[in-house]
């Protein structure tokens, strides 16, 4: 089982600058609802060109085939249009859970439902998904207001922004599964938090609550309420779009251009191959799947930062 880093030439930057102030109603093709591809992402329209994509993976708001297949299928359709939205803001439907950790199953040979060659396809889409948020000429914010961990919190680092709510968790379960926050997670954790707060939250395991995360910059403001939230989320985001597009884009390269290198994010994937199929990793990882009673919304799934020492019990 091995994972390879996918041909990235074709992502930087390559769509035209957005100059339409059309507000003509059809259809975009990016547009999601509940029978789009698996029905995971599901988009609203806030303004001419701000779009609410609202995540919905029941039980848990898994990272798993359906939710990475349809947030790379979405991703692709922006960046085939020729007038995308200027900001997309991602939402999740469950209040306690933004976006949970990648499916166990992807990463362990021992489960029936394994595949190898689907598992490498799907860590290859996931590798696309993080750089299609870094060069498409989008703003991406992230609205968390519950569990973000693992591939979630990955994934929600390497968007533009990101604001919380009251219930908001952050964190990484990684090194307790016998892995790392790969996939440019804990690069750009420490861009955001320094390397002593990313060392502290990556190896101890812990989340972090939404004051903490405001505190340290994981995120860029806490809320008291879903509803001051998702009104100032939403008053964020339309501001932004009332400015020139290119002016957005090219801002946002600027930002970007500080970020990884593709070097260290191949090295990443090094490391993970290496670390996922040691024996010590597959042994805590079927150990994960009989405690989460299979990935289900037990206890011990929505409280991981505490129980992940049961692990090693």
């Amino acid at each position: 089982m091995l994972f390879k880093l996918p041909q990235l030439s074709s992502l930087l930057f390559l769509l035209p600058l957005l100059t339409s102030t059309s507000t003509a109603t059809t259809t975009p093709s990016y547009a999601r609802n509940a029978t789009t591809g698996y029905g995971t992402i599901t988009t609203t329209l806030i303004s001419p060109f701000v779009v609410r994509a609202v995540i919905s993976n029941p039980p848990i708001n898994l990272y798993d085939y359906k939710m990475i297949n349809d947030l790379y299928d979405f991703l692709l359709a922006l960046q085939a249009d020729p007038t995308p939205p200027k900001v997309i803001i991602f939402s999740s439907t469950d209040p306690a859970i933004f976006i949970q950790h990648i499916d166990i199953h992807t990463l362990t040979p021992a489960t029936p439902s394994f595949n190898a060659t689907y598992s490498t396809h799907l860590v290859n889409l996931d590798v696309l998904i993080v750089r299609l948020l870094r060069s498409l000429p989008i703003i991406f914010i992230g609205e968390i207001n519950g569990l973000s961990t693992g591939a979630g919190t990955e994934f929600a680092v390497q968007l533009d922004m990101r604001f919380a709510g009251p219930k908001a968790r952050i964190g990484a379960l990684e090194v307790g599964s016998g892995v790392i926050h790969g996939n440019g997670g804990a690069l750009h954790l420490t861009q955001l938090i320094g390397p002593g707060r990313a060392a502290e939250y990556l190896l101890s395991v812990q989340d972090v609550d939404a004051a903490q995360a405001e505190q340290y910059g994981w995120v860029n403001r806490a809320y008291k309420s879903q509803k001051e939230l998702t009104q100032e989320v939403d008053k964020l985001a339309k501001r932004i779009a009332v400015f020139n597009a290119g002016a957005l884009n090219g801002t946002k390269a600027s930002i970007r251009s500080t970020g990884p290198t593709e070097k260290q994010l191949a090295d990443d994937l090094v490391t993970f191959n290496r670390l996922v199929v040691k024996a010590e990793t597959q042994k805590v990882l079927a150990r994960f799947l009989e405690l989460s009673k299979n990935q289900t919304r037990s206890a011990f799934e929505v409280g991981l930062d505490q129980t992940m020492l049961d692990l090693y019990e």
